[in-house]
């Protein structure tokens, strides 16, 4: 009876066995693996699913990573272009900051004009120069300045006072003694001429202005994106706290061409655009016209210029009575 027992196994085993080859034959032509199939013993399931189960051979491998990389070279430009924009949202709010700040002081002071800064002896005797963004001193806190009052920001990294395309680190401080200026510039040509270093002595007998003498207020550049062009390829730019006009005034020649523009151009992709605040609290982003921007012996632009080829309207309206 053992043996007879015996041989009914072994006879049942090779069945089992008949089928499971005979069911993974079929499974090649088969979409889907029958995991519930009563043909197949319950035993030898589990190993013909593991033996047919799909995977990706080097082929599949291949086209998979080629098309993900056709995907990606598909999306990038999209994605730089809504991280443009984005950073050209965050300049235009913190220009709005500064326009409303600019408004407050003057509400404050007999609606003068902020001064581009103090620098005069008379006024700071033998401490350092107090521009409009901070004091020209390692020790000064970072809230010093004269319109810092009416921000709600101090001078640091990524604040009101840096846009986001110039962060800190990629131009070299206008001030020697600060680690972090500002990379917007203030019209003090315009609107406070005395009180803007380096120009004061051609421009002092012009007024200082109140916001209620301001022509064209929707026009007139307060705040705006400057840098001063890098003299090589392997220096920084500067900062620069001030927004020079296109045209500069001289008592003995009168107006001359800005050879060292300060307006900005850094937002943009292909077509590099500047972002500025007006005298109505507007913040505004303009194309400049390729023939604005300044340019090396090479012809390569620098990515500074003017907004206009003269002072009128957004920079001196009425440059033309001086």
């Amino acid at each position: 009876m053992k043996d007879i027992h015996h041989r009914d196994t072994e006879t049942q085993r090779r069945e089992d066995l008949e089928k499971a080859i005979a069911l993974s034959s079929s499974l090649r032509h088969s979409s889907s693996l029958p995991l519930s199939s009563p043909g197949l013993p319950l035993c030898l399931r589990a190993s013909v699913v593991n033996a047919f189960s799909p995977a990706f051979t080097l082929i599949e491998l291949l086209v998979t990573i080629a098309i993900i990389g056709l995907l990606l070279s598909i999306l990038m430009p999209s994605l730089r272009n809504v991280i443009a924009a984005s950073r050209t949202a965050k300049c235009l709010s913190n220009q709005r900051q500064l326009a409303l700040a600019w408004s407050l002081y003057a509400g404050d002071y007999k609606d003068h004009a902020v001064p581009a800064a103090y620098w005069q002896t008379r006024f700071i005797g033998t401490g350092p120069v107090l521009y409009w963004f901070g004091a020209d001193s390692p020790t000064a806190p970072p809230g010093s300045g004269t319109l810092m009052p009416y921000l709600n920001t101090a001078r640091a990294e990524r604040s009101a006072l840096e846009c986001p395309e110039q962060p800190s680190g990629t131009y070299t401080p206008q001030t020697q003694n600060l680690k972090v200026s500002t990379t917007y510039g203030y019209n003090g040509y315009y609107l406070s001429p005395e009180m803007t270093p380096g120009w004061a002595n051609e421009i002092s007998f012009r007024p200082w202005r109140k916001l209620a003498d301001i022509r064209s207020p929707s026009s007139l550049l307060v705040f705006a994106d400057t840098l001063l062009a890098s003299v090589n390829a392997t220096t920084l730019p500067r900062s620069t706290a001030l927004l020079d006009p296109p045209m500069l005034y001289s008592q003995y020649a009168g107006w001359q061409t800005n050879s060292s523009p300060t307006t900005a151009f850094r937002h943009g992709l292909k077509q590099k655009s500047n972002v500025a605040s007006h005298a109505d609290g507007s913040a505004t982003q303009t194309i400049v016209p390729t023939d604005l921007l300044k340019r090396d012996s090479k012809g390569r632009s620098l990515g500074t210029g003017s907004l206009s080829k003269t002072p009128d309207p957004g920079y001196i309206p009425d440059w033309e009575q001086w």
